[in-house]
Parts: C-alpha cells; structure tokens; sequence
C-alpha cells in the first residue's frame, strides 16, 4: 500500500536484468497481468494455427488411405471373381481326371484364399485408420 501510495518509479530485477517501470506498483501488477494474457493469447493463436495446419497436413493422408482402400477393394473384388471361378472348376468332374491340373487349381484356390484373408485385413486397417482420421 505504501509503495503503491508514495512510489511513481520502479526498478525491476528480473533475471539479472534491471527494468525501469514509470508508474505505481498496481499499474505494475496490471501491466504484467495484460503482458500474460497477451502472451497466452499468441499461445492460443499459434496453437490455432498449428493445428489448422496439421489438419490441412492430413487431408492428403487421408485421401492416400480413401485411395489404397479403394485399391484393396478393387483387389479383393478381382480374387472373389477368380475363387469363385475356381469354385465352379472344382464342382466339375472333368478336372479330377487330370490329376496335375486338379492339383494346380486345388493349390491356386489356396493361395487365394490366403491373398483374400490378407486383404480383408489390410482393408479392415484402412478403414479403421481412416475413421480415426
């Protein structure tokens, strides 16, 4: 109270810095209030930015994944066409008379089914990567 009453001129030691401040020990305290707020406003500010940035920085991310999903998709329809294909050779009785070309199509069909499990995964994950944004 008395130096805010009596003192018109401060000496700040601050970091082994000394400020001279022109005023009393309120208006003191009321500039180094609106100093924070200034500063926790540029804080938020560049937050805001940052983060619009960030999010400009993942469109592209996301249309990559929309982009590989989709491929996935298109790979997965063209080895349900060719399974289902297969299928219908192995229903046949004609192809169990060749036993080599049976074989074949037996271990084609396999390895199919192997590429499809794979592929549902991946998309499983690229849906899931892309509902997560």
């Amino acid at each position: 109270y008395v130096i805010d009453k009596l003192g018109t001129k401060l000496w700040i030691l601050d970091n082994g810095q000394v400020e001279e401040f022109i005023g009393t020990f309120t208006d003191y305290r009321e500039a180094q209030r609106q100093a924070e707020l200034a500063q926790a406003e540029e804080r938020r500010e560049k937050a805001k930015r940052s983060a619009r940035t960030s999010s400009l920085t993942k469109q592209p991310s996301l249309q990559a994944l929309a982009r590989e999903r989709k491929a996935v998709e298109e790979e997965i329809t063209q080895l349900e066409k060719r399974k289902e294909e297969l299928e219908q050779m192995m229903v046949s009785p004609e192809l169990y008379q060749d036993e080599l070309e049976s074989q074949r199509v037996i271990q084609e069909y396999h390895k199919l089914d192997q590429q499809l499990l794979y592929c549902y995964e991946r998309w499983e994950n690229l849906v899931d990567k892309y509902q997560e944004g």
